[in-house]
């Protein structure tokens, strides 16, 4: 379960809890989304480091994403995730 903790300063929010492995729960989502709404960023703080077939799937669960390959011609082994 995720926990969304303001920062002393806005904007800003720290979320404890997210396991990159695991299915974004319904409850999880919503409280992303929420978190977002109230703070505009969230720092994922405390877990795992996520690879990048873990962001894409993570991603994912929010929407369609943009094929990063297609666009920017990367070549990285996940065509999801581009270089900023």
């Amino acid at each position: 379960m995720l926990e969304v903790q303001p920062l002393m300063q806005p904007p800003g929010a720290i979320v404890y809890g997210w396991d990159p492995q695991a299915e974004v729960s319904a409850q999880d989502r919503t409280e992303i989304l929420r978190g977002l709404r109230l703070y505009q960023v969230l720092m994922f703080h405390k877990h795992a480091p996520p690879g990048d077939k873990d962001l894409t799937h993570f991603a994912a669960s929010f929407g369609d994403l943009v094929k990063g390959r297609m666009v920017w011609r990367n070549r990285r082994l996940c065509r999801d995730i581009s270089s900023a």
